[in-house]
């Protein structure tokens, strides 16, 4: 179970579109990938369901990967690392992403491994914020 406190929520500075191209853009910049982008705003519309907007960025690093696979292949169901992004009923702009110390740090042969990507996923999310 996810704690409050390894759930970390940002309030994005910019619009709604600008804020998913913005860390679809620091994610590829530090070297990630962006494996997939689910517009659940879009899936929701196909069905009769109307909401604001509502996308997940899913996305990781090879190298990482081959790190969980030589240390605890297990963990490697916790990837891809994903951003939610909301557009609130008032139009504020919410992001949200789970700590990666959350996810990897219990092992105690990835708790530095969790360290590294807990930064560099904190620095991704910088974009929206800074």
């Amino acid at each position: 179970m996810i704690r409050q406190e390894d759930l970390i929520r940002l309030t994005s500075k910019y619009n709604f579109d600008e804020t998913v191209e913005r860390l679809k853009k620091a994610i590829q910049t530090a070297d990630f990938l962006v494996i997939h982008e689910i517009d659940t705003q879009q899936i929701l519309e196909r069905h009769g369901i109307t909401i604001k907007g509502f996308k997940q960025l899913l996305y990781f690093h090879p190298s990482y990967m081959r790190n969980l696979l030589n240390n605890n292949p297990d963990l490697a169901i916790q990837v891809p690392l994903k951003f939610l992004i909301k557009e609130e009923m008032d139009g504020w702009v919410k992001v949200s992403y789970i700590k990666p110390l959350c996810l990897f740090g219990a092992d105690v042969n990835l708790e530095g491994f969790a360290k590294e990507l807990e930064r560099n996923v904190f620095n991704i999310s910088e974009s929206i914020i800074a």
